[in-house]
This record gives C-alpha cells, structure tokens and sequence, in this order.
C-alpha cells in the first residue's frame, strides 16, 4: 500500500515525507524542496569511513559516518541508517550544508524585526534563556537548529521549527500544563513544548536579519556577575566553528575549509559578545535585562 505523502514547512523549506512528523510542524501545499522517505533495508556503506563516533554504545561506535561526493550515509549500529542525498535526506542539518547554508546549533529570538543568537555547546541554557524572551513576549527563530544564508548585505536566518525543548524543571516555570508534553527522548529529561499557534509564546516563521551573536558562559556560582564582553574575530571564528551542527561529520567530509569564508564574514559582520551569567533560574530575568540593555545601546550608538 502506497503511504500518504505530507509536506511540511522546516527551515524555510518544503519538506515531502511519508512519516508522520509532529503536529507543531506547518503544513503546506506547496512546491517540494527536500523528500524524505523511511525504508526498511539497511543501506550498503561507501568503502570508506569518514568519522567514527568515539562514544561507545553496547560495545559498538555509537554512530559512523561513509561518504562520497554525492552520497552521505550515517549509521546508528542496530538502530538506523540516514542516507544524504542533494535532494533526499533525514539528517536536515547536513542537507542545508550540502546546499550551501550554514546551519549552527542554536537558539535564536527576534528582538526588535531583528534576531539574536544564543550561541553555545548543549547544556548551556540556550533553551532556557530564549524561553525567558519568549515569555516577554519576544517571538522564537528556532530552538535547534539556525540556517543562516552570507550575503554581501547582511546574514539571514531561517526559521527553525515551532517548538523549544526545556528540561522539566524549566518547562514548569514557563508552562501550566509542562507535565503533560512529551519528552523528546524516552531517556531524556526534556520536554517538547509548542511554541506559536495554541502553544507557549510566538513562532516567527520568515527569515529575518541576524544583528547580534551572544556566546553563552554560564558559570556555577551562584554570586556571580552578568557580564557581556567583545569577543575578538578569532575567538568569534573559533565560536562558530564549536556551534555547528554535526561539526565532526563537517570537517570529516572536508566541508569546513568550504565554510570558513561564510563563518569568517559573519564575524566581520556581526557583532560577537561573550555572555557571562550565573547558574538559577533566579537569575533569568536579570540576564534577559541585561541582553536587551545591551542591544539596544548598540543600536542607538549604530546611529551616532
């Protein structure tokens, strides 16, 4: 039996698929961009090896990765295979890289019809720190992953997809009903909260210029400073590189070199500020303050 096609709009794109994704997801009728299709054969690996993963699952790499120049195949041993075609993929990621978009692992926020990113390794607060935006009602870029598109003029980002992703404890601050949502891995902690539509906060779902990069630090004392610093080009460089998404598989494939020119106009382009912030949720607030503070005196100085 033939399965029903869907279409979805992800990351500025139209996605064909025959898997039931999530509901938060945006319909669409329009002309396909990226198919994704699931089969049930595992699929015979390019002869050579790119990357092995070094984290160790039932004494097994937890992923590899083969490729060649037109074939990507990423392989979880005993779970799953993800093939990466130009037009055919499941790891969204590396399909926008292999299209020439830069995608980096972060948050972003639309302050002022302008995005910043909150830039930094999993762990970081990201999610919780773009959730305390979105509750003063500033609308979400994305959560996850961010496709940026250089330009001469100004770097674009896309929208991701309408969910953020928060620990329970952090969900229960911002969301009435955060027991009820879903986890987004039975063995992870965090839950999937829709965000726009019937969800918590607001989806901004066009591109919008990026004007600020915050690199985030937090640290564990409690008593310490909010502080927001210059980072130089090589530190912001260096930032980059560290927040994007499957940077491993990236620089295995030998993309890296490919990207840098594209990263390295982004930090002549954009300002790059390390954020320094307490750890406690006490603490949000006061962060958000001082973020916003500090875009909107950059923003007048612009002017002067």
């Amino acid at each position: 039996m033939t399965r029903r096609l869907l279409k979805y709009f992800v990351y500025g794109f139209v996605w064909e698929t025959d898997l039931r994704l999530r509901s938060c997801l945006t319909p669409t009728d329009s002309q396909t961009d990226v198919e994704l299709r699931r089969v049930h054969e595992l699929s015979e690996p390019p002869a050579n090896c790119l990357f092995t993963s070094p984290l160790v699952r039932n004494g097994s790499p937890f992923l590899k990765t083969y490729g060649t120049e037109q074939r990507l195949l990423i392989r979880y041993p005993g779970l799953v295979d993800i093939m990466v075609t130009p037009r055919h993929i499941h790891a969204s990621a590396l399909w926008l890289e292999f299209n020439d978009i830069l995608a980096l692992h972060t948050s972003a926020v639309v302050v002022d019809e302008s995005a910043i990113m909150l830039l930094e390794s999993s762990g970081s607060g990201k999610s919780t720190l773009a959730a305390t935006f979105l509750s003063h009602q500033h609308a979400l870029l994305t959560d996850d992953i961010l496709p940026l598109t250089v330009t001469p003029q100004a770097v674009w980002g896309r929208p991701g997809y309408p969910q953020i992703r928060l620990c329970s404890d952090v969900a229960h601050r911002f969301v009435a009903d955060a027991e009820t949502r879903s986890r987004v891995h039975p063995q992870i902690g965090k839950k999937m909260i829709p965000v726009g539509v019937s969800g918590f906060g607001m989806f901004h779902d066009k591109p919008v210029k990026i004007s600020y990069i915050y690199v985030l630090h937090r640290v564990a004392d409690d008593k310490a400073r909010i502080a927001i610093q210059d980072l130089t080009p090589a530190e912001g460089l260096r930032a980059l590189i560290r927040g994007s998404s499957a940077a491993n598989t990236l620089q295995a494939l030998g993309l890296q070199p490919h990207r840098l020119p594209r990263l390295a106009r982004i930090v002549e382009t954009l300002p790059v500020r390390r954020l320094t912030y307490p750890n406690g949720m006490h603490h949000l607030d006061d962060i958000y303050h001082a973020v916003v503070n500090d875009v909107d005196t950059r923003h007048k100085k612009s002017f002067h």
